[in-house]
């Protein structure tokens, strides 16, 4: 954590591709490095830098890079607008590429969407709390929350914002 930001970053060396990236870079089936830079920059940004070069690869210059821009506007209590977008160094004149990413996207996010509807009526429904399960992967996102948590909590006793006369 750095000044309210969470900043992960996860190197993976040897490694296949993931799925759709790899049929775009035309690296499917072949081993690379990756190092992923994730921020959640504020409550209502999250950015994500990949980049990909052939394992073993010399000169350290990232063969390919993806950039994943993710911002989010509460609307109400449990509903939000959320709108990501990529960016990519590669392939450029290529636009069919856009809409491949974007079908990839859209299904790995209608998953998200899918399982997180499920996860709030179980907790809805649910006659007593539950119990929270983490894993060490999750330990960016647990982070994350308690930033804004504390966030939460100093905007409530802020001087700033207690009504005149207080």
């Amino acid at each position: 954590e750095e000044s309210g930001r969470v900043i992960m970053t996860r190197e993976m060396l040897g490694a296949p591709v993931p799925g759709v990236f790899g049929q775009l870079m035309g690296l499917t089936g072949k081993l690379v490095d990756s190092v992923s830079d994730n921020r959640f920059e504020s409550p209502a940004a999250h950015l994500s830098r990949s980049s990909f070069v052939a394992s073993g690869a010399e000169g350290g210059v990232p063969a390919f890079r993806i950039n994943i821009t993710h911002l989010f506007t509460p609307e109400e209590q449990n509903k939000i607008h959320y709108w990501w977008f990529f960016s990519r160094d590669f392939r450029l004149d290529e636009h069919q590429i856009d809409g491949m990413l974007a079908a990839g996207a859209n299904k790995a996010f209608a998953e998200d969407k899918d399982a997180l509807s499920w996860i709030q009526v179980v907790k809805d429904n649910a006659d007593e709390p539950l119990l929270e399960l983490s894993f060490a992967p999750d330990r960016p996102g647990m982070l994350m929350r308690k930033v804004l948590l504390r966030m939460a909590d100093e905007e409530r006793v802020s001087p700033l914002l207690m009504p005149i006369g207080t």
